[in-house]
C-alpha cells in the first residue's frame, strides 16, 4: 500500500471513529484536591517524586483555602472533571519570579475509547517550593476549557522564609483600567492572619511628590487574596504603593495604573517567518530605525506558554543577529519543539510560540541532517496534529537504539516476522497532548482490538513524553495505532504504524545426526560445523554442558556466515577448538533458533593420548621398575656386608680358653694360635 493510500485509509478511519465521540457530559464544576509533599521535587510527566505525602502540615481554613508552611517542598493541586479542564494561571496572580517552579500536567482516562461519556480529565499544577515560597500565594482557578464560567477555585497562602508580608514585595507592576473603569491592584498578602496593607497614591501624576493614603470605601475594597479593587474612583490613573509598615521600606509594592489604550497597538507590523534555506527565524517590524531584539525561552505546556509576559520579562535568553534589513533580526533555529519568542523593537513588543514537529525535536538524526527542511508552526491553529506525535517500532531482528529517532527510509525497510516481540514507541508533544495514550491493534479483517495492558512511560525530555508498548506480532495484524489525547478537547489524534509481518519457517539442520570425534591432546584447530536454514535466518548458539561458548570463550573461536544455496540462505557456524586438552572432553550442542522454533545437534568428543606417547610411557615405567629393583638389591648387599663386618669386629675382641688343656688363661691372645688335635682353627679373617 502506497503512502497516499495509507493516508486516505487513516483519514477515513479517524472520521468514522470521531463520529462516534459525543460531547462530554458537563454539569458540575471540577473538583480540586490539594496534596503536600514534604520533600517532593518535579521530574516530568507522570512524576511528582519522592511523594512523602503529609497533609497534616496543611491548614485548611475552609473548603477552598489552605495555609502552607514555608518548609513544605512541594504542593500538588489536582483538578478533575468529566470534561477537559485547565488551570487559568492569569487569575492566580503568581509572582513572575515563580514561573520556573510552576509545572502543569494533564491526563485523560478512558474506559471506552469510542465513548466520550466515559472519559475523565485531570490537570495538575505542581508548585515546587524554593526559598521564597510565599510568592506562590494566590488564587488558583481550574475551569472548563470550552466554557470558562464553569470553574472551581482554591486559594493558597504559602508562608515564606522571609519577613515579607506582601506577595509581590519589592516589585513594580503595571496594570490597566478595564473598559468599565475598574482595576485590581495586586497587593495580596501571604497569610490572611497578617496585617492588611495600606494603599497610598502619589499626588503628582508625573511621579513626583508625596503619597497620600486612600481609605477603604465603596469604591476601594480589599481582599487579602487578590489585593485592592478600585471601581468608579475619580482619577484612578497614577502611581500607587501598598505599604505594610511605614518604617519598612522593603515590604512595598509599587503599581502603575494606566489607561487600556496606552498599551502598544503596533503589533500588527511584526512578522515572524522561517527561512528554510538558512534555517533561521526572522522577526521584522516594518517600522523603526533599528533592528529589533529576539528573546527566546522554552515552555513545557500550552498553559504555561500562554502567560508569556510573566515568563519572558524577568527570565530570558537573548539570541539576536541583525540581517541585511535594519528592521529585521534573525536567529538560527535549534529543534527544541516549543519555544516562546519575543520580538522587541521601536514601538513593538510581540510574542509568538514557535513549535517544531516531534520527530525533529531532540533527534540526532534531525540535528545532523543538513538537507532537512522542518516545518515551523507559529500558533495553535497552524499546528498539524500528525506532526505532534511520532510512532516508531523497534524489532528484535535488527539493531536499533530506541532512544534515537530514525529516518523514514530506515523505518520502511524494517522486516518483521510472526511471533517476534517488538517494542513500539509513541512519542507525543506535552505542549499539544495530555498523558493517557492508548494502543489499538487493527487486523487485516478491519476489526479493532484495544490493548488492555498499560504501557510504560519513558520521558525523553520535559517537552516530550513517550509510551512504550511491548507486543508479539501476528501475520493477521495490519497496523498498530496510538491514540494520543489532545489536552484541551475530547479528540484523539491517531498515529498509525503499518505492519508487514512475514511468516516464519522453523529452522532445520543440513546434518542432524550426532557426531562422535576422538581427538588427541595438544592437537590444534579442531572444528565442529553446524549448518541450518529457516525464515528468518536462524541464529546458532553453542553449549558445552551448561556453559555457552562464544568467541570470547577461552580456547574457542566461533564464526558464523550466511551463504545462498539453491536460492535458500544457509547459516553456517563453525566452532574451532584452538588446542585440545582434557577439558575438551564431553558433549557439545549447537542450537539453531528463530521465531518459529529451534533444533539442536550434538557432538561427542573423546580426548586420548597419542600412541607413540603410550610406548614411551611403558618403557619409562619398566625402566623405573628395573632401576628401583637394582637400587633395592644394592641396598640389601650393602646392608649384609655391614652386618658381617660388625660381627667380625666383635669376635676379634673376645679371649678364648681351651677347655681341654687349660693352657691359656682367660683373656690370652689367640688370634694367631693353632690348636692341635684338629679340633678347630681360629684365624683372623682380613
Amino acid at each position: 500500500m502506497g503512502n497516499i493510500s495509507r493516508i486516505i485509509v487513516s483519514v477515513i478511519f479517524i472520521q468514522l471513529l470521531h463520529s462516534r465521540l459525543g460531547a462530554a457530559f458537563v454539569s458540575q464544576p471540577p473538583t480540586i484536591k490539594v496534596t503536600a509533599n514534604v520533600n517532593g521535587r518535579y521530574f516530568g510527566p507522570r512524576v511528582a517524586e519522592d511523594n512523602t505525602t503529609n497533609n497534616s502540615h496543611l491548614t485548611q481554613q475552609n473548603d477552598n483555602t489552605y495555609i502552607v508552611p514555608s518548609a513544605m517542598g512541594q504542593i500538588v493541586i489536582d483538578c478533575n472533571a468529566s470534561y477537559p479542564v485547565m488551570w487559568n494561571l492569569a487569575e492566580s496572580d503568581i509572582n513572575s519570579e515563580m514561573f520556573p517552579y510552576v509545572h502543569v500536567r494533564t491526563r485523560r482516562f478512558a474506559s471506552d475509547l469510542f465513548d466520550a461519556t466515559t472519559f475523565n480529565y485531570s490537570t495538575q499544577i505542581i508548585l515546587e517550593g524554593p526559598s521564597s515560597t510565599h510568592r506562590f500565594t494566590g488564587n488558583y482557578s481550574c475551569q472548563n476549557t470550552a466554557k470558562r464560567n464553569i470553574r472551581s477555585n482554591v486559594f493558597i497562602y504559602w508562608e515564606g522564609t522571609s519577613l515579607d508580608t506582601l506577595v509581590h514585595s519589592r516589585e513594580t507592576i503595571t496594570t490597566y483600567l478595564d473598559n468599565t473603569g475598574k482595576v485590581t491592584l495586586p497587593c495580596g498578602i501571604s497569610n490572611p492572619k497578617l496585617t492588611f496593607p495600606k494603599l497610598k497614591k502619589q499626588v503628582d501624576r508625573n511621579q513626583r511628590g508625596p503619597f497620600n493614603e486612600i481609605p477603604l470605601n465603596k469604591s476601594v475594597t480589599y481582599n487579602p487574596a487578590t489585593g485592592f479593587t478600585l471601581s468608579s474612583l475619580p482619577n484612578p490613573l497614577g502611581v500607587y504603593k501598598c505599604v505594610i509598615d511605614e518604617e519598612t521600606t522593603e515590604d512595598i509594592v509599587t503599581i502603575l495604573v494606566k489607561n487600556l489604550t496606552s498599551k502598544m497597538t503596533r503589533k500588527q507590523n511584526v512578522t515572524f517567518t522561517y527561512n528554510q534555506e538558512t534555517n533561521e527565524l526572522v522577526c521584522c517590524t516594518g517600522v523603526g530605525r533599528r533592528a529589533p531584539n529576539i528573546f527566546m525561552m522554552h515552555c513545557d505546556h500550552a498553559v504555561t506558554c500562554q502567560y508569556r509576559e510573566h515568563i519572558l520579562q524577568p527570565y530570558h535568553y537573548v539570541f539576536q543577529r541583525s540581517s541585511k534589513s535594519k528592521n529585521c533580526a534573525s536567529k538560527t533555529v535549534r529543534f527544541y519543539h516549543t519555544v516562546l519568542v519575543r520580538c522587541v523593537g521601536d514601538g513593538i513588543d510581540e510574542y509568538k510560540e514557535m513549535i517544531t514537529p516531534v520527530k525533529t525535536s531532540f533527534s540526532p538524526w534531525a540535528f545532523h541532517n543538513k538537507t532537512l527542511k522542518p516545518k515551523i508552526f507559529f500558533s495553535w491553529e497552524q499546528i498539524e496534529s500528525q506532526e505532534m506525535v511520532d510512532l516508531e517500532i523497534h524489532p528484535q531482528s535488527q539493531s536499533y537504539n530506541r532512544y534515537d529517532y530514525h529516518s523514514p527510509s530506515d523505518r520502511n525497510n524494517m522486516v518483521l516476522y510472526n511471533n517476534e516481540t517488538v517494542e513500539v514507541t509513541c512519542t507525543t508533544s506535552q505542549y499539544y497532548f495530555s498523558e493517557g495514550n492508548y494502543w489499538v491493534i487493527r487486523w487485516k479483517n478491519k476489526t479493532l482490538t484495544a490493548v488492555t495492558e498499560r504501557s510504560s512511560l519513558q520521558q525523553y525530555h520535559y517537552l516530550l513524553q513517550s509510551d512504550v508498548l511491548s507486543y508479539t506480532l501476528d501475520p493477521s495484524m495490519e497496523a498498530i495505532l496510538c491514540f494520543a489525547p489532545v489536552w484541551n478537547s475530547s479528540v484523539w489524534v491517531i498515529k498509525t504504524q503499518f505492519l508487514y509481518v512475514n511468516e516464519t519457517e522453523k529452522p532445520s539442520l543440513l546434518q542432524n545426526e550426532t557426531l562422535f570425534f576422538t581427538w588427541v591432546t595438544n592437537e590444534t584447530a579442531k572444528e565442529m560445523i553446524c549448518e541450518s536454514k529457516g525464515t528468518p535466518d536462524p541464529s546458532i548458539t553453542w553449549m558445552q554442558g551448561t556453559t555457552e561458548i562464544n568467541s570470547n570463550s577461552h580456547n574457542y573461536n566461533v564464526t558464523t556466515t550466511s551463504t545462498k544455496i539453491n536460492n535458500t540462505n544457509v547459516v553456517k557456524s563453525v566452532l574451532k577448538v584452538l588446542r585440545v586438552s582434557y577439558s575438551t572432553h564431553g558433549q557439545f550442542v549447537c542450537t539453531s533458533s528463530n521465531y518459529g522454533g529451534s533444533i539442536s545437534r550434538s557432538f561427542s568428543i573423546t580426548v586420548t593420548e597419542p600412541s607413540s606417547m603410550k610406548t614411551a610411557t611403558i618403557l619409562l615405567i619398566v625402566s623405573g621398575i628395573v632401576v628401583l629393583i637394582l637400587i633395592v638389591l644394592i641396598i640389601v648387599v650393602v646392608r649384609v656386608m655391614k652386618l658381617d663386618q660388625a660381627a667380625i669386629q666383635h669376635l676379634s675382641s673376645v679371649h678364648f680358653k681351651d677347655p681341654a688343656t687349660r693352657e691359656h688363661a682367660v683373656g690370652a691372645d689367640v688370634a694367631n694360635t693353632t690348636y692341635d688335635n684338629g679340633k678347630w682353627t681360629n684365624q683372623l679373617i682380613s
